[in-house]
């Protein structure tokens, strides 16, 4: 199991975990079949679906008609996506036609020849290096019973949540983890906000003994690749590895905010990451088998006013709301026009929070009013201006994967969500909310079936 963190703004994570196996609820011989598309349990996010359902919502808005909610056919719906939504405005998932049980259903610690879960969560916090007396507020955020755990931090100005989560792993699991050495494991710089201090971008990984002693998970080489030079905390850092021979590139990222500079830099970063680990000129399907991507993607919501989104929130409309996310829109994401994948949203906008928020308590008609800060004030040197901040889903999980390989990677909806502490601690702290997501990884039916790949540091 991956598990992938990553922090925006000194205080913000996100983490994926992934666990292994090739044998959860099936025979060796009934593995997945890689180019049957039929036999992949797990849809995805429907963009033209989102899309409709979005110009439709605008429409009602703009026509200012009842906050009933509305629904819009599509040819393609994930099966287990019901039309039905809950209180909070949620789509309904049917967990009897997904693949994996909730995190919450399975023991603890897990047969891992029987449990091939990735899981990926994002998180918002600033640790202190924790003691067992402690209340254990990393609970909320990071489950036990994964293979491998990455975490990945954005402008942190240090990286004592490595010590923290260390010694958490300890305490807590039952297996014996190594965190691996990693050559390029940081991204600093001065920054937005960050003049006398650097500021940095940075990756941990902690992988199950077990896994490395039998060669099942290999690691190879690790990347920083800043956006600029003059704003280095901003970009990726990135490393490889071999789980079950599929090569996996692992990214952790914080990218700008502007739509125009973001496209810009995720083409520039794109372009690098496939020169780095392969050869000049390629592509990720040249490269890669498959990617996880998390971090700060910075999506906002659009075409929507900071009242309209209160609104729709403390009326339990969250997907009216999520349907003007920038990632859904039409040419405005590259990861959505390259085939990049996202589970089923399913939670509540991670950015941007009042860092000095209370429990949030869903059923007061006003209670986004009072979780998220809408106002926010530039610094001074960039006019010391107040702007309106919509509530927006900048904090995600993506996946991509070669198209024979991509029924082998597989997000879990069910464990997509962001993380909402029942008692005040310091995943409260920040100005973005946990997000946590799992998938699960398959072997091949044989090694013959992995297309060859020119990737210079993985190859064999």
């Amino acid at each position: 199991m991956f598990y992938l963190n990553t922090t925006t703004n000194s205080i913000q994570s996100y983490d994926v975990s992934y666990s292994l196996n090739p044998n959860r609820n099936r025979d060796l011989s009934k593995q997945h079949d890689l180019r049957d598309e039929d036999s992949w349990p797990i849809n995805y996010s429907d963009v033209g679906f989102v899309r409709a359902r979005r110009d439709a919502i605008q429409r009602r808005l703009a026509d200012n008609t009842s906050q009933k909610d509305v629904f819009v056919e599509s040819p393609i719906v994930p099966k287990y996506v019901s039309r039905k939504t809950d209180t909070n405005g949620f789509f309904v998932l049917d967990k009897s036609k997904t693949s994996f049980p909730p995190i919450n259903e399975r023991k603890v610690p897990v047969n891992h020849s029987k449990s091939p879960l990735i899981r990926l969560r994002q998180s918002t916090i600033q640790l202190k290096p924790l003691t067992e007396e402690d209340n254990e507020p990393l609970n909320d955020w990071i489950p036990m019973g994964y293979d491998i755990y990455i975490i990945s931090l954005q402008e942190t100005l240090s990286c004592g949540m490595f010590i923290s989560i260390t010694k958490y792993l300890l305490r807590q699991s039952n297996e014996d983890y190594v965190r691996i050495p990693l050559e390029n494991d940081k991204l600093s710089g001065h920054g937005d906000g960050a003049f006398l201090k650097t500021k940095s971008t940075s990756i941990a990984v902690w992988i199950r003994k077990e896994l490395l002693d039998s060669k099942i998970v290999e690691m190879g080489p690790s990347r920083s690749i800043p956006i600029s030079r003059i704003n280095r905390s901003k970009g990726l850092v990135t490393f490889q590895m071999k789980v079950y021979n599929h090569l996996v590139c692992v990214v952790g990222c914080h990218l700008p905010t502007g739509r125009k500079s973001r496209e810009k830099a995720i083409k520039q970063v794109i372009g690098k990451l496939c020169y780095v680990y392969g050869v000049s000129g390629s592509s990720l399907h040249d490269v890669f088998h498959h990617i996880l991507w998390t971090g700060d993607f910075n999506f906002r919501v659009s075409n929507i006013s900071t009242r309209q989104a209160l609104m729709l929130l403390n009326n339990g409309h969250v997907q009216e709301l999520f349907c003007n996310d920038e990632f859904y829109s039409r040419g405005a994401s590259l990861f959505a026009d390259m085939k990049f994948e996202e589970g089923v949203v399913r939670f509540f906008p991670t950015y941007k929070m009042r860092d000095d928020r209370d429990v949030a308590d869903h059923s007061k008609d006003n209670w986004a009013d009072s979780a998220y800060h809408t106002l926010y004030e530039t610094h001074w040197y960039k006019g010391g201006n107040v702007k309106d901040r919509v509530p927006s889903w900048t904090d995600r999980v993506l996946k991509w994967s070669i198209p024979e390989l991509r029924t082998c990677l597989q997000i879990d909806d069910t464990t997509y969500t962001s993380v909402q502490p029942n008692d005040k601690n310091i995943l409260l702290t920040s100005d973005h909310s946990p997000v946590g997501c799992g998938l699960a990884l398959w072997p091949v039916k044989s090694p013959e079936m992995l297309v060859p790949r020119k990737n210079l540091s993985l190859i064999g």
